[in-house]
């Protein structure tokens, strides 16, 4: 949803910003229609942002960082304390990183 949802806004001319918004925008409405755990809420949240991101030409670092904003993002939407975020964020940027070969 979320891949589908970017490539779109790429086509009508969005930023590269924008993009991983609308992706992650998708890729939260999708999560939400569905009974996944929080866990694969939150991990599918940085990963579309992690894939918008490079599909976007970000650098991996960028793809770390949009990936560990997305899941802390979505914990906090599920109602997840400071510190339940704080680990979300930190373990999709860590994902992320691994896949776009930083670490």
């Amino acid at each position: 949803a979320g891949a589908a949802a970017a490539s779109a806004a790429a086509s009508a001319g969005a930023t590269a910003e924008q993009q991983i918004e609308v992706a992650c925008v998708a890729a939260d409405s999708a999560a939400r229609a569905t009974d996944s755990s929080d866990d694969e809420k939150i991990a599918t949240a940085g990963a579309v942002a992690a894939a918008a991101a490079a599909s976007a030409g970000f650098t991996a670092e960028q793809q770390a960082a949009a990936a560990g904003l997305a899941a802390a993002s979505m914990a906090a939407q599920l109602g997840l304390d400071a510190k339940e975020q704080a680990l979300a964020a930190g373990a999709a940027a860590a994902t992320a990183g691994r896949k776009a070969g930083m670490l």
